[in-house]
């Protein structure tokens, strides 16, 4: 149960999420995924399932990634 987008006046059913299904589902390991949008080079955007990979990060490493925290109450509900 959660509060939709922080926007509903009562509590209602959402999910599951679909990565946290996955990692109940034990198809992924973490419960996370990341991704890169290259501009219009289809062959550097990216989506990875599960923990990120260091070879798809500029450089080869993760530190240099942003790490975004989402709210548990709905998918791609962020605080700004």
């Amino acid at each position: 149960m959660g509060y939709q987008m922080l926007l509903a006046d009562e509590e209602i059913d959402v999910g599951p999420l679909f990565v946290k299904h996955l990692k109940d589902e034990g198809k992924i390991e973490s419960n996370e995924f990341s991704f890169a949008m290259n501009g219009f080079d289809e062959d550097n955007s990216h989506l990875d399932f599960g923990a990120p990979l260091a070879k798809r990060v500029q450089g080869g490493s993760l530190k240099t990634m942003t790490y975004i925290p989402f709210f548990e109450d709905f998918f791609w509900s962020v605080p700004w």
